[in-house]
């Protein structure tokens, strides 16, 4: 299941527009994004001890700046 959503946090991401990554530079957007193709292409192959790190590491502060982005907006 936090495979799937992360890949969908993945997809979204793939979605955002030029202009608006380069505005909201401090999100890490190609990574999130790289997340995304190797959730959905690299079957079998991802690092689960990956995943629960980005997870509990990365979320919440993914989280709230988008968050922040959408206060701004």
């Amino acid at each position: 299941m936090v495979l799937y959503a992360m890949g969908q946090i993945g997809e979204n991401a793939n979605a955002v527009s030029e202009a608006s990554r380069n505005k909201y530079h401090r999100v890490l957007w190609n990574p999130i994004i790289g997340i995304r193709n190797r959730v959905f292409h690299s079957y079998g192959a991802v690092d689960m001890s990956i995943v629960y790190e980005t997870a509990i590491d990365y979320m919440s502060e993914l989280i709230n700046e988008l968050s922040e982005i959408i206060v701004e907006n």
